[in-house]
């Protein structure tokens, strides 16, 4: 795979992704991801996408501040 900014290989890992919500922060651990070797730009598949959405939510819904979470742990 290529990244799309600068055209250098990417690299399967696992990363932290940060949603900064203005009134919370959350932070989900061990996120699969792409990562350019060149540029470090960062993408995901749509299915890990969706899941990183589902998550924010439901850590929004169940914070007041700020929340660390794995990426493969469920959220009540």
């Amino acid at each position: 795979m290529k990244c799309a900014l600068c055209s250098h290989e990417m690299i399967e890992k696992r990363t932290n992704y940060i949603a900064d919500l203005e009134t919370c922060i959350v932070i989900v651990r061990g996120v699969p991801s792409f990562v350019c070797e060149e540029c470090q730009e960062t993408y995901y598949v749509t299915s890990v996408a969706k899941r990183l959405e589902e998550i924010v939510e439901a850590a929004k819904a169940a914070m007041t501040e700020i929340a660390v979470v794995h990426y493969s742990e469920k959220i009540a």
